[in-house]
Parts: C-alpha cells; sequence; structure tokens
C-alpha cells in the first residue's frame, strides 16, 4: 500500500511581492541545493491543513497569520498539495524571526521569473500570477 502524502503550501504576500525560503541545513538536502519555495509542511494527525501551514509559520518565522484561504490543490510526485494564501501585515514582517539556515526573502513577480524555484512553487506561480 503508498501512503498517501499531502502537504500544505501557503502564498504569503506583501505590498505585492511574494514571500519566499530557501533553507542551508539538512532540510535543504531533500531540494535541490540553492533553490527558493513557498513555506509548506506536512498535516499531522487529528490536524486541519489551515492548522498544518498556520504551524509551520509560526514554526519558522514566529509570527501568527490570519486570513489563511484556500486557494486550491494539485497532485504532484506522489502528494496531494493544498495551496493556501494569507496577507502578511506590517506587524507581522516586522516580528518575523528566521531560523538558523534559512534566507527569507520578498519578490516580485518579474524576479520569481529568473529564481531557481522548486518545481511546486514554479507550477503555483505560474497557475496563480495573474
Amino acid at each position: 500500500m503508498v501512503k498517501k502524502n499531502e502537504s500544505s503550501i501557503i502564498l504569503l504576500t506583501y505590498k505585492g511581492k511574494v514571500l519566499l525560503t530557501m533553507m542551508r541545513d539538512s532540510r535543504q538536502a531533500l531540494l535541490k541545493q540553492g533553490t527558493w519555495s513557498f513555506i509548506s509542511g506536512f498535516k499531522e494527525k487529528n490536524e486541519s491543513f489551515e492548522e498544518s501551514i498556520a504551524r509551520e509559520v509560526e514554526g519558522e518565522m514566529h509570527i501568527i497569520i490570519n486570513g489563511i484561504e484556500f486557494l486550491s490543490s494539485f497532485f504532484y510526485e506522489n502528494s496531494t498539495n493544498y495551496l493556501y494564501h494569507a496577507a502578511l501585515t506590517d506587524d507581522n514582517v516586522n516580528n518575523i524571526e528566521r531560523e538558523e539556515g534559512m534566507s527569507l526573502d520578498f519578490f516580485s513577480l518579474q524576479e520569481l521569473e529568473k529564481l531557481p524555484l522548486t518545481p511546486s512553487t514554479r507550477l503555483f506561480i505560474e497557475k496563480y500570477k495573474d
């Protein structure tokens, strides 16, 4: 029996820009070295997808986000990905604390086209860039 993988991915925006992350520690081994991606994570038992993505954001950036909205879902590499969006506030951005080994940055849509992105991040951006 194949294990069903389900993950939450969140598009965080602020003043027309998109927040992406790049891990530089052992977690990066799961991805191609030097690629940018959205914050994402797997759902724990008895947890909603909204709760899982809020937990990931709080764990990785030390902020609490509100107004998480579901956008879509897609199947990619044996995993169902649930896509969410939340707009960051000035307060959120001013209180971000990065985890060690993590890069975070905001990018315009034009800048995103030139970045090395994970395949699922690129698919998501292509679908929602308009």
